[in-house]
């Protein structure tokens, strides 16, 4: 005799209300399982098993970053306005992605390109672009379970200001996303979430 097919489970509006969402069909159970003996939190998996990730993201997130090579982690302010990911030369210099010379100038101890980038004073500032640099995200999930993602992002390195913004830009973000890991949007209204 054939297994049955289980059903596919969906997320659908609940016409019996004038609000809310059922799950469809009725019975359908959402794949999962029981953290803690039978009073934990459900955690949810795919349909390979492997335990889903999703990060609250509120409008001040930040984010702790460090370089593989060293434990330097910095605090990045979670933004989808920045294209790249933004580091100042204070950063760049302890990430060893810059070196300071003697004159008071910077070396740049990885390939980059020089270019200009527009701050939200609407001024352009010379930046130093340098693509593919891995660093290590260190990430706490909705289910408060911490976890550390090694990526690779563009990084446009600030050499003329050492206390500019440190900004985790599209670049990190999407990195992440091809991660597998989900962001979950949280009201602007929220409380400041620092991992």
């Amino acid at each position: 005799m054939p297994t049955p097919i289980k059903p596919t489970c969906k997320v659908v509006k609940n016409w019996e209300r004038p609000y809310g969402l059922r799950v469809f069909p009725k019975g359908c159970k959402i794949r999962g399982y029981r953290s803690g003996a039978g009073s934990g939190k459900i955690v949810r998996t795919d349909k390979k098993g492997n335990i889903k990730r999703k990060i609250n993201v509120y409008r001040h997130k930040y984010f702790m970053i460090s370089r593989l090579n060293n434990n330097n982690k910095e605090k990045f302010l979670y933004d989808t306005g920045a294209t790249s990911i933004g580091v100042n030369s204070r950063v760049a210099e302890k990430w060893k992605l810059i070196k300071k010379k003697d004159d008071n100038t910077y070396e740049a101890l990885f390939p980059y390109t020089a270019t200009t980038a527009r701050n939200a004073d609407n001024v352009d500032r010379p930046i130093w672009l340098m693509k593919n640099i891995e660093m290590k995200v260190h990430l706490t999930d909705s289910m408060n379970r911490t976890f550390e993602e090694v990526i690779k992002g563009t990084c446009s390195v600030n050499v003329e200001n050492p206390n500019s913004s440190l900004l985790f830009g599209v670049s990190g973000i999407a990195a992440l996303k091809k991660k597998g890991i989900k962001f979950n949007i949280k009201s602007p209204n929220a409380m400041v979430n620092i991992n």
